[in-house]
């Protein structure tokens, strides 16, 4: 009997996903600068990204479903 391979961590789907996130990340708060809840001026240092529909699937990288939030309000 052949020995059984590990399993993976993550799917080679996801780590593509995984790698292309961080960029998108970067560009999105990068660009926005009002918190989508409070609606305040946020700066740089304290904009958090949100993912207003959940991160599952492909909704990881789904920049429509992106929101910033400030550290507060998230």
């Amino acid at each position: 009997m052949k020995p059984r391979k590990p399993l993976r961590r993550t799917s080679k789907k996801r780590s593509v996903q995984a790698r292309e996130y961080p960029k998108l990340k970067a560009v999105f708060l990068g660009g926005a600068d009002l918190c989508f809840r409070c609606w305040y001026f946020v700066p740089l240092s304290q904009r958090t990204l949100h993912h207003f529909y959940g991160r599952t699937g492909n909704l990881l990288c789904w920049v429509p479903g992106f929101r910033m939030a400030c550290m507060p309000c998230h």
